[in-house]
């Protein structure tokens, strides 16, 4: 795979999806992905899988398999709200 290199528009600087130029929303076509449940997970496989997902372990895994993980002041917060609120 080759990465390129992308322009908003003519006159824009190309940007690099560089991890720092994705999570700092430079790169222009980057977005995030959401988990999303109905109220609060009763299961506990399910509790478990988003705590390990928001855990440094999980977001090691994340970037392994090409991902870019959370920034770890983001990462911290959701885990924090995760463990408050469930």
């Amino acid at each position: 795979m080759k990465v390129l290199k992308i322009r908003k528009d003519e006159v824009s600087p190309a940007i690099a999806p560089t991890l720092e130029n994705v999570l700092s929303g430079q790169y222009p076509i980057s977005r995030q992905l959401y988990f999303y449940t109905v109220g609060k997970p009763s299961n506990p496989v399910a509790r478990d899988f988003i705590r390990w997902v928001l855990s440094p372990e999980g977001q090691a895994v994340v970037k392994d398999v090409g991902y870019y993980p959370l920034p770890e002041e983001t990462r911290r917060e959701i885990a924090r709200r995760w463990e408050r609120d469930s």
